[in-house]
C-alpha cells in the first residue's frame, strides 16, 4: 500500500519523484511481483487466481483513495469522523 500511496499522491498533487525515487519505485514493483508470482512469470497471467488478484488490487486502490481523501478532508475542514458518529 505505501507504494500505491506514493504514487497517488504524486499524480494528484503533480509532483514527480526524481530518477532515483522512480527506479526505487519500479524495484518495490518487480519485488511485489516476484513474490505474487513465486519467481515464475508464467503464472502471471495463466493463473487460476488472476481475477481475484485484479480484485485485491483494486480493493487497496480504493483503500488507497479513501484514506487519501479522508486525510485531505481532516486538513482542510478540520473534518473529524469520529466526531460524527459520537453526535448521531
Amino acid at each position: 500500500m505505501p507504494l500505491l500511496s506514493f504514487a497517488l499522491t504524486c499524480i494528484i498533487n503533480r509532483n514527480f519523484p526524481d530518477t532515483k525515487t522512480s527506479f526505487y519505485m519500479l524495484i518495490a514493483f518487480a519485488g511485489i511481483v516476484l513474490v505474487i508470482t513465486n519467481g515464475n512469470f508464467s503464472h502471471l497471467m495463466a493463473s487460476s487466481s488472476f481475477i481475484g488478484d485484479l480484485l485485491l488490487l483494486a480493493a487497496t486502490v480504493c483503500w488507497v483513495i479513501y484514506t487519501y481523501f479522508a486525510n485531505v478532508m481532516n486538513s482542510v475542514y478540520r473534518w473529524n469522523i469520529q466526531k460524527e458518529i459520537f453526535i448521531i
